[in-house]
């Protein structure tokens, strides 16, 4: 089971500034967390993060939805 919470942000801000954060956490790619882009033609602002324990996406959604 995992926990998803949906942001919008634009597509050059998704790589240095969230994974940035979420490894400043010791959260680590695959093991904690993934992410998923729905509609990759469609909108550049919308991805979908994916967390194995709720109060990761919890601390998330507070600070990136």
């Amino acid at each position: 089971m995992t926990y998803d919470v949906a942001i919008k942000l634009p597509r050059d801000k998704v790589l240095p500034d969230v994974f940035d954060w979420l490894e400043g956490r010791d959260l680590h790619f695959i093991q904690d967390w993934e992410y998923s882009k729905p509609d990759y033609f469609k909108d550049d602002r919308d991805y979908t993060f994916k967390f194995k324990k709720s109060e990761h996406a919890t601390m998330f959604a507070l600070v990136w939805a």
